[in-house]
């Protein structure tokens, strides 16, 4: 702008520099004859006795001067132009003299140099219709992203140029109103935007291992699933979000919570959402012991001779599964059945596990009690008894403990 003020202000002086030089032409000389006299008696301007060829200097903002020239001849006529809608720089004031006979004409010229205004000031200044100043602060509501800012200047000649009132962002932003000058002088005027957080803390989507889900669903989650991933888009892109129980998931029903922030960090909105990990069917085992020993369903375990009982330890393949053990106690000579049965953590699927248990038949014929009549006898005893006895009470026990009753025995 500076630069075209500069150009323009040449332009004009060279334009007031030809017409200075410019000499009069008279059509016919003053004294040639009587009627043809173009000279004037009075040439003024503003008061001020002027000459063909002068250059007047007005006050900036000056827009019209008076002017006033009479021709010597009383017949003559003169007519001024130019003596209004001045603008800042240089004007030309005319007098065109036409003599009393009409024959002879002279032009004089007058440069009228209107200075230029250093005037920054504003005459109106306001933001979406309300009168603002500079330094104020104008309280805008949450999502405003632009303004209709409105200026005028005091003086009509000066320009401006508005920045900031786009693309407004959360919080502050500046305003600038940069005024120049007619005559180059710039000022700035500033006004901060204060864009009101938003209150807005709702969400758009939320999204558990891809899927769509919202406040109080029901998800469910294959087995074994630990954690998931969850995404969320806030309504307001300046909310946030936080997430929990979105980790160290357990079979069964756990809480998914989403915690939406606005950006005024006042208000939220919970979202619950049920992930429901799938109790598993797996009712296999990854060990078995008796005894210490590793055994499989289907295997034949030997017992020492009078094993009543084994111990049993059992892992499940899956930690939430459960077992029951029978068959572990009071065994007995020979073959007996210990059953493992897994129940499954989905609490349907089950499955048994068979392994025999042979306890050693022994090969020990001794006796630990051996009585007649109550009497402890051994082998080759001779017991006496009363004239006319025909039987005998007879106890009898092994080693292993089994008490047999063998009833009266009847002497032969």
């Amino acid at each position: 702008m500076s630069s075209l003020i500069k150009r323009a202000r040449g332009l004009v002086s060279v334009l007031a520099a030809a017409v200075l030089i410019v000499i009069p032409i008279h059509t016919s000389a003053a004294s040639a004859s009587p009627g043809a006299d173009t000279s004037l008696s009075v040439f003024t301007v503003n008061g001020n006795n002027v000459s063909d060829g002068d250059t007047v200097t007005l006050p900036a903002e000056t827009s019209s001067v008076d002017a006033v020239a009479f021709p010597t001849d009383n017949e003559a006529t003169v007519q001024i132009t130019g003596s209004t809608n001045l603008v800042p720089g240089y004007n030309l004031l005319y007098a065109d003299v036409t003599s009393a006979d009409s024959y002879s004409t002279q032009r004089y010229t007058v440069v009228l140099s209107v200075e230029f205004s250093d005037d920054t000031s504003l005459s109106h200044f306001s933001i979406n219709g309300v009168a603002t100043i500079d330094g104020a602060v104008v309280s805008l509501p949450a999502k405003t992203t632009s303004v209709v800012a409105s200026v005028e200047t005091n003086d009509v000649n000066a320009t401006f140029v508005i920045s900031g009132d786009t693309d407004l962002i959360v919080g502050e932003n500046i305003l600038t109103v940069t005024v120049t000058a007619a005559d180059g002088t710039i000022r700035s005027y500033e006004v901060t935007l204060d864009v009101a957080f938003n209150s807005d803390s709702s969400a758009t989507s939320i999204q558990v291992d891809g899927n769509e889900v919202e406040d109080g669903d029901y998800l469910d989650l294959d087995p074994y699933t630990t954690e998931v991933d969850v995404l969320v888009e806030t309504t307001d892109p300046e909310a946030s979000y936080e997430v929990s129980g979105d980790t160290d998931l357990v079979a069964g029903e756990n809480t998914l919570v989403i915690t939406v922030t606005a950006a005024d960090g006042v208000s939220t909105t919970d979202s619950y959402i049920t992930l429901n990990v799938a109790l598993s069917s797996d009712a296999s085992v990854q060990v078995i012991l008796v005894n210490g020993s590793d055994v499989v369903d289907g295997d034949y375990v030997d017992l020492d001779p009078y094993t009543t009982e084994v111990d049993v330890w059992v892992e499940t393949t899956d930690a939430d599964a459960s077992y029951e053990i029978t068959g572990a106690t009071d065994l007995v000579s020979g073959e007996n059945t210990l059953t493992v049965t897994v129940t499954a953590a989905d609490g349907e699927t089950t499955q048994d596990y068979f392994i025999t248990l042979d306890v050693a038949l022994s090969d020990d014929t001794s006796l630990a009690t051996f009585q007649v009549n109550g009497s402890d006898v051994v082998d080759g005893d001779v017991v006496d008894l009363d004239p006319y006895t025909a039987e005998v009470d007879v106890v009898v026990e092994t080693v292993m403990w089994l008490i047999l009753s063998m009833g009266p025995l009847m002497l032969r």
